[in-house]
């Protein structure tokens, strides 16, 4: 049986299924009985496809990106033949869109996975931790500090002295004997 394009990576058994469930007979191979075999009702198909881009057009899509010779080379699995590039990050998802509308699909949502090696995606993932560790270390700080203020008041002290002790200006911890 040929697949239409838009069909492709679909497969038979969801194709039928998605035909039966929506009430459409199409006779485009799926049918075999030996009145229709190797006829095509190209109304039912045309019914078809115009159902299933309409079913499909509003969704949220993996834009896969690599390098390639200073551009970034983007496919998306949930939309059959889209293909397209970008020199920037930045501008995948414009470019995923804009092939998506061409395409006949809307497209809710564009999640970019760069495709890199390993080292690099390894680094990726320590650059992540690192921050991660780097923020929760700054809301220790923050509360050592908060708790440092408080305690110097409560001995009496003027906000000069806290300020050279904690190393915040005035203002700041004014600021921060409020909160």
């Amino acid at each position: 049986m040929a697949v239409p394009p838009c069909f492709a990576g679909c497969g038979q058994k969801k194709l039928e299924h998605l035909i039966k469930s929506i009430g459409i007979e199409l006779k485009y191979g799926i049918n075999n009985s030996s009145a229709q075999r190797g006829q095509r009702d190209n109304g039912a198909l045309h019914s078809a496809l115009s159902l299933w881009r309409k079913i499909m057009s509003v969704q949220d899509v993996h834009a896969r990106v690599t390098r390639d010779n200073g551009w970034w080379a983007i496919s998306v699995d949930e939309i059959p033949g889209l293909f397209s590039q970008a020199r920037r990050l930045d501008q995948v998802e414009a470019m995923v869109r804009d092939a998506a509308s061409l395409l006949g699909f809307e497209v809710a949502g564009v999640e970019i996975i760069p495709m890199l090696d390993a080292d690099t995606q390894e680094m990726l993932v320590e650059l992540e931790q690192a921050r991660q560790d780097a923020e929760e270390k700054q809301r220790a700080a923050s509360n050592l500090t908060r708790q440092a203020i408080k305690q110097f008041r409560g001995e009496g002290l003027t906000l000069r002295d806290i300020a050279s002790l904690v190393g915040l200006s005035q203002q700041r911890v004014s600021v921060l004997m409020k909160q």
